[in-house]
């Protein structure tokens, strides 16, 4: 028996061959390895182990608790410490720099080296780490990567690793010949399928397209259907080639050959690709397609992608071929219904959506935007309540565990995603509601409810709704613009200046702008805005309706492109050597903190962060009353 004494804490049991070895962990009762000995306290970690035992040590740590572990570039006995900040997914991308740049140290290599030995390690377990690291690989430029081209071609030779062999790969397409890269791909079985895994993960273009007479004709290898897959989902990534591709993509389909790849690599095609010669047939193929699927494969992604497509195919033709390919997919399971939100818009692409009560539906929400925004589905009526509850939100402290910042807590919400980034997709799955009725659907990110919102129309009988369809005279928002309001600027007077202060605080536009002592500095101050505009109302009025016709250095608008394939984009709050702070509202808590080194692009933009259309919702008389309030409001005594 061990008593408290001896101090020891017995640790993992190994499997080993004749029966189960007990390894004795030489740390107190109330320690615990990988653990804080206490608050505060860096975690305790014993390296005078096995290197399988240091390992689980090191895996049982939170990435936060992994963050903290001490650790020395220039001692060997820290190397599983760098090697497991490298496969750790969730960390920060400076801690897989740091542990990178460590174990060239240590290893004496260099950092393309541990670059693609962290990919053999983490292998295929997690795809958005490999990402992370080819993306690292390929911000070298070619004039460094093509000096480890050994390095490179040894890992496409004697790897295992398939993700790591394709990392090499792409690596190789910045900085060979595409000759050269393709005769080695062609030398070994899995090569050319790796490579063409690998091209569509080429940043640079020319690179690319230089792939593309060596890859079109492995579309057609009835031989090898696997390397012929391949080649149909690196269609999309060639540019000037999309309605080429287009078509390849829709024959394919039509004469029933790959069909579920060639369906979901459809979709990855914009759709102003589309050549509209190709939609009808196209449709009637993916509609036999689904029906020859069985019944219990019409939950599956396959299914899902040709219903998607059918519906897409749908919506560009007449009314009753459309009402008949609709009726047909609707009639087989789930209503799949892909909403995008548009680029600097503030607005969905559909402003309507039609299921049929208790109809399983699917939303699939892409945004497309440079700012975040989100998709909140309210009970009839609600659309006003919910978002000027969202507008009025205190500041959250982080995101709730489904992510879901500015969704109050209502039971008129019925359903919501997260909120997402630019270039971020979330599906939505839900049973449409058993009443038929006119469900407003919107986002509640930093007051877009306004303008940004549509209506899931839930019908008794889909027929009968597309045999007669209403129309939608109830959008209730009007897309003012200068010519509409210039003739109501001589009406702009003091004494409309209070019931232009409800105006500015209903628009939330308090949360980014200040006037007298009231709202945010996040935006330009709005106490001498009529002296910056010559006293001119109308000019004033412009700059609202148009907010990125003029925008101030101080207020310049930067999308930055991240090592982890990340997009953050926002006004420069903070910048220093190493890092920046990017924020795209008044909420401070959306502020991002970025290491400079995770930066691969950075862009200036031409638009505002705040978004168009925030007066749509307004009256004309409404719209006179702000303008008062901004003209005279550093006067108006009531707080907002």
């Amino acid at each position: 028996m061990i008593g408290p004494r001896h101090r020891l804490l017995l640790g993992a049991c190994l499997l080993v061959a004749g029966g189960i070895a007990l390894v004795i962990f030489p740390w107190g009762p109330h320690e615990t390895a990988g653990e804080p000995a206490a608050s505060g306290a860096k975690p305790r970690i014993f390296f005078d182990n096995e290197p399988s035992v240091v390992a689980y040590q090191l895996q049982r740590l939170s990435n936060d608790q992994l963050a903290q572990v001490e650790r020395d570039a220039g001692d060997p006995k820290y190397r599983p410490v760098y090697e497991a900040l490298i496969a750790r997914e969730g960390l920060a991308g400076k801690h897989r720099r740091e542990a990178i740049r460590a174990l060239a140290d240590l290893n004496e290599s260099d950092v393309i080296s541990e670059i693609l030995a962290g990919a053999e390690r983490v292998g295929e377990k997690s795809g958005k780490l490999q990402q992370e690291l080819r993306n690292m690989l390929l911000q070298h430029k070619p004039s460094v990567l093509v000096k480890a081209r050994h390095r490179l071609e040894q890992t496409v030779t004697v790897s295992a690793n398939s993700a790591a062999r394709a990392t090499s790969y792409a690596a190789l397409a910045i900085c060979v010949p595409a000759d050269d890269v393709w005769r080695l791909a062609s030398e070994r079985k899995p090569g050319l399928h790796d490579l063409l895994r690998a091209i569509q993960t080429v940043p640079d273009a020319k690179r690319r397209d230089a792939f593309y007479p060596r890859m079109e004709p492995l579309l057609h290898a009835k031989d090898s259907p696997e390397l012929r897959r391949a080649a149909i989902e690196a269609l999309p990534s060639f540019t000037g080639k999309e309605q080429e591709a287009f078509k390849t993509l829709a024959g394919f389909i039509r004469g029933g050959v790959e069909q579920p790849v060639a369906i979901r690599t459809i979709l990855r095609i914009g759709q102003e690709h589309w050549p509209n010669t190709e939609f009808a047939l196209l449709a009637e193929a993916v509609v036999a397609y689904v029906l020859d699927l069985p019944v219990k494969e019409r939950t599956g992604a396959a299914f899902l992608d040709a219903v998607r497509l059918g519906n897409e195919l749908a919506s560009k033709l007449g009314a009753d071929a459309s009402r008949r390919i609709r009726g047909i997919l609707e009639s087989l399971g789930v209503t799949v219904v892909q909403l995008r939100a548009l680029i600097d818009q503030t607005s969905y692409d559909k402003r309507r959506i039609v299921v049929e009560v208790g109809r399983r539906v699917e939303i699939v929400l892409e945004n497309q935007d440079f700012m975040p925004h989100n998709l909140v589905i309210a009970v009839p009526g609600a659309r006003e309540e919910i978002g000027m509850a969202a507008d009025s939100l205190p500041k959250p402290a982080r995101r709730d565990p489904e992510g879901r910042y500015y969704v109050p807590p209502s039971p008129k919400v019925l359903h919501a995603t997260r909120l997402l980034e630019p270039g971020q997709t979330e599906k939505l799955n839900f049973e449409a509601p058993s009443e038929p009725g006119d469900y407003p659907y919107f986002c509640t990110f930093n007051g877009h409810w306004r303008r940004m919102f549509g209506h899931l129309l839930v019908v008794e009988d889909m027929e009968e709704y597309l045999n007669n369809p209403p129309s939608l005279t109830h959008l209730d928002f009007t897309e003012w613009e200068l010519s509409d309001l210039a003739d109501d600027m001589a009406d702009v007077d003091a004494d409309r200046s209070v019931a232009g202060q409800e105006v500015f605080e209903t628009a939330t536009c308090a949360k980014c702008h200040r006037i007298g002592d009231r709202g945010r500095g996040f935006c330009p101050d709005l106490n001498d805005v009529f002296q910056r505009y010559d006293d001119d109302s109308t000019r004033v009025l412009g700059e609202i309706l148009e907010p990125s016709k003029t925008i101030e250095e101080e207020y310049m608008n930067y999308l930055f492109v991240l090592t982890n394939g990340d997009v953050a984009t926002g006004i420069i709050t903070a910048e220093g050597t190493h890092s920046l702070t990017v924020q795209s509202s008044g909420e401070k808590s959306l502020a991002v903190t970025i290491d400079k080194s995770d930066i691969i692009e950075r862009h200036r933009r031409a638009v505002s962060v705040m978004p168009v259309g925030l007066l749509d919702t307004f009256r004309r008389d409404q719209i006179v009353d702000l303008m008062a309030f901004l003209k005279y409001g550093g006067a108006v005594a009531a707080p907002i």
